[in-house]
């Protein structure tokens, strides 16, 4: 009996998922970043403007000073208050404590120095 079978789309999305998930272990395994391939995630804080993309598929964002109305500390998250009434949150639970509290003091001296409201911690 040579009966020949073709393949279902569950058995192609399944031969997918796993073929480009070897081909990211081979890449990380000799030393190439997916992450650089896709874009990184990360947060600029200048005297002119915060810049943040939260995660490698995420778009960037910028917020200029000049256009935040205040700023509210909770724990793990800044919630930026636009003067348009937006409100943009910043998460932090994947940043170390170290690195949270360095963020903590740069943007408190920022929203100083630009008279921007900063409640909570």
């Amino acid at each position: 009996m040579d009966r020949k079978k073709s393949l279902s789309a569950f058995d192609w999305a399944y031969t997918l998922v796993f073929t480009f998930n070897a081909i990211a272990l081979l890449m990380a395994g000799i030393g190439y970043s997916v992450e650089r391939l896709l874009g990184r995630a990360y947060l600029k804080i200048d005297a002119r403007e915060i810049t943040l993309k939260p995660g490698i598929l995420k778009k960037e964002r910028s917020l200029e000073w000049e256009q935040l109305n205040g700023l509210d500390y909770k724990p793990n998250c800044y919630e930026f208050l636009l003067k348009n009434g937006e409100r943009v949150k910043l998460n932090l639970y994947k940043l170390r404590f170290e690195e949270i509290q360095e963020l903590k003091r740069v943007i408190k001296i920022l929203a100083t120095q630009n008279n921007i409201a900063l409640r909570g911690d």
